[in-house]
């Protein structure tokens, strides 16, 4: 089984949907680069990432999550990088980075 997002662009109507799914990878991207260049993360920092990542897997909903682990290189990828950023994301907003 495989799975291309940039083979669900071509198909009619879902250049957009593939567009969204790459600006939640770039939102949590920029939430971590802003967090690594000004430390603390800020709480919203944390929520954005969060959201972003959610609605990732959300719009990837239709292979994830237990057939991940089928599916080629690049989808399980894509999965890990969700997951990975969901989580991470959750811990920052529950536990917080003390000011100084």
């Amino acid at each position: 089984m495989s799975f291309s997002l940039w083979k669900t662009h071509s198909e009619p109507g879902q250049a957009g949907q593939v567009y969204m799914v790459m600006a939640g990878y770039a939102a949590g991207l920029v939430m971590g680069a802003l967090a690594v260049a000004k430390a603390p993360m800020q709480r919203w920092q944390s929520i954005v990432a969060l959201i972003a990542f959610a609605f990732v897997l959300f719009k990837q909903r239709t292979v994830l999550p237990f057939d991940i682990f089928k599916l080629e290189i690049g989808a399980k990828l894509m999965g890990i990088g969700g997951y990975a950023g969901l989580i991470f994301s959750i811990i920052t907003l529950a536990k917080p980075e003390s000011s100084k």
